[in-house]
């Protein structure tokens, strides 16, 4: 058996840089999704923020920064009013009469 391999059976992998790594366990998804779920509530939460942020490279600062500027935006339509307002009831009875359609 080749040096790597056994390496590797033993817990450590090359790295691209010439320096090698210790592991201690390769979990697949199916692992890590059973592991993540044992989380508290609370970790799950910022588990699945985390990641993602990893995939859209928002921060949680971006984003409220982002959510703050259009709540500034949609006050200012409504305070010239450039947008009509509707009332609660009748979106729901809209969006109630919608649903009823698609369901038929």
């Amino acid at each position: 058996m080749a040096k790597d391999s056994r390496d590797q059976l033993n817990g450590w992998a090359g790295h691209a840089n010439g320096y090698r790594l210790r592991y201690h366990c390769v979990m697949g998804r199916a692992e890590i999704l059973k592991a993540a779920l044992e989380l508290p509530a609370a970790e799950r939460e910022q588990l699945a923020d985390d990641l993602w942020a990893s995939l859209h490279g928002e921060t949680e600062a971006e984003v409220e920064q982002a959510w703050a500027t259009e709540i500034e935006r949609r006050i200012d339509e409504a305070d010239k009013d450039i947008v009509k307002s509707v009332p609660w009831s009748e979106v729901r009875n809209e969006a109630l009469d919608a649903v009823r359609r698609v369901r038929g």
